[in-house]
């Protein structure tokens, strides 16, 4: 690396990491963002006590084809033309995380789906700990990876939770490498549905005979990888299972390893709503066995896991209504997630930045599931039309006769702006429903993340019920 030309593409706190990294190791970079300098503030501060050189402004990609290595912060478009043009003339695509898996990955246990990620990373990462072995977590939550190299000891484990954006360049997979879910998403970002599920893929796809893959057998998809990834595939469902892996056998999670069944823990332990993570206790009970934790010190991990901040949070109880915040919620499925886990009427809030995914599944569900939908955001328009059309499919069947099926939506509204959203929500509440914010979309329409529109709702909430009191 000292004696290539290297750039990084964006100044997040990705690539802030790596260049920080890489300088410390002697090498020469050039930091490339669109922003000027005067909006880059302490960054701007940071990279000139650095001695680093810039590039920036509308013109920041100009000449990137001199350049031998390119480190792209997750979330750049690989595509663009003068990063395309860039690797055809010889660089090479880097990122934080491909730096690091060639360093450390023999210690490396990844985590990716399209759903159930953070959950499940945190809660390995509890087993992990609570069994008394260091274990670091980091990727898309946690800490730069790379900043905490120093501390990554011969016996320590890291666990990276990790995204399309960030396994997209990647060439090499952890050692045990786990693959909750595949549904679309990111359609903003990649070209195709497959070029996603090939993103996704590599978490395992680089994997030796001596690593392990783990894979949801009640996924079809990734069931199938199963057949042909090049490490020792471990399964995990909510099926009973006669090969080894975790699965869910009446009330009991079990691990089995040959013909020895262990029960780890039951449904009464978990602390988490909703089937979904159930899945996400199997997967995280197969990954703590496969690296020696114990069954008790997983089933204590288990029982004292509070789930985490924006996952079907539960906000907050006033007047008989109970408010949750899955602000996570970026996807139709995870919205589907989290209408199916709750038992309450729901008042639902969603919209908010297109990926360009499919609403109408979304659209089925609101309407046999939601009492009341609030839309809001730059997607309310197409989620609005997947529900119209669900409810004259239903008003009709499919020999165009009157339908049985069950309708609960009785009002759909549209907000101008968030506020008015979860205003209009709670007038529309009564005693026993929950009011859910769970978007189905992207944030960036209206905020800087889902954690800022997770955070303004629980804010917005507590104004609205301390009112009440």
């Amino acid at each position: 690396m000292r004696k290539r030309k290297i750039a990084a593409i964006g100044l997040g706190v990705s690539n802030m990491s790596v260049i920080t990294f890489l300088t410390a190791a002697g090498c020469s970079v050039t930091a490339l963002d669109r922003k000027p300098a005067e909006q880059l503030g302490k960054e701007m501060a940071f990279l000139e006590q650095l001695g680093v050189s810039c590039r920036l402004g509308e013109s920041y990609l100009d000449g990137l084809d001199q350049f031998d290595e390119i480190f792209v912060s997750p979330g750049v478009p690989i595509h663009i033309p003068q990063i395309a043009d860039a690797v055809k003339a010889g660089a090479s695509l880097n990122g934080e995380i491909k730096l690091f898996m060639r360093l450390c990955g023999r210690q490396v246990v990844g985590i990716t789906g399209s759903a159930g990620k953070t959950t499940t990373t945190s809660l390995l990462h509890a087993m992990i700990e609570g069994s008394g072995r260091d274990c670091v977590v980091a990727g898309n939550i946690g800490a730069e990876v790379l900043s905490r190299m120093e501390s990554i000891g011969d016996d320590t484990v890291v666990v990276l939770e990790l995204s399309s954006f960030q396994l997209q360049i990647v060439d090499t997979s952890p050692h045990v490498g786990a693959i909750l879910n595949l549904s679309p998403n990111h359609l903003d970002h990649h070209l195709t549905l497959d070029e996603y599920y090939q993103a996704k893929e590599n978490i395992i796809r680089f994997q030796s005979s001596e690593d392990f893959a783990v894979l949801n057998a009640d996924d079809p998809r990734t069931l199938q990888l199963a057949r042909s990834c090049p490490g020792i595939p471990k399964l995990y469902s909510l099926q009973p299972m006669s090969s080894e892996g975790a699965y869910l056998d009446g009330d009991d999670l079990i691990y089995r390893s040959g013909q020895v069944e262990e029960r780890v823990c039951t449904k009464s332990d978990i602390n988490l709503l909703g089937e979904h993570n159930l899945s996400n206790c199997l997967a995280a009970i197969l990954m703590g066995r496969i690296c020696g934790v114990s069954a008790e010190s997983i089933r204590n991990a288990v029982r004292l896991f509070r789930g985490v901040e924006h996952r079907l949070e539960q906000v907050c109880c006033s007047k008989g209504i109970v408010f949750y915040n899955d602000s996570i919620a970026t996807s139709p499925d995870r919205t589907i997630a989290a209408m199916r886990a709750i038992e309450r009427p729901l008042v639902l809030i969603a919209g908010g930045h297109d990926k360009n995914l499919d609403y109408d599944e979304l659209g089925d569900a609101i309407v046999s599931r939601a009492r009341a939908l609030v839309l809001v955001g730059a997607a309310s328009d197409r989620i609005r039309r997947s529900v119209e059309k669900a409810l004259a499919e239903r008003a009709l069947g499919s020999r165009g006769e009157a339908s049985l099926e069950v309708t609960t939506l009785e009002v759909v509204q549209q907000a101008a702006e968030f506020r008015e959203a979860v205003e209009t929500a709670v007038s529309l509440a009564r005693a026993g429903d929950a009011v859910l914010l769970s978007p189905a979309c992207a944030s960036f329409d209206m905020f800087r993340s889902y954690k800022h529109r997770g955070d303004t709702f629980k804010q917005i909430v507590k104004e609205i019920t301390e009112k009440q009191s």
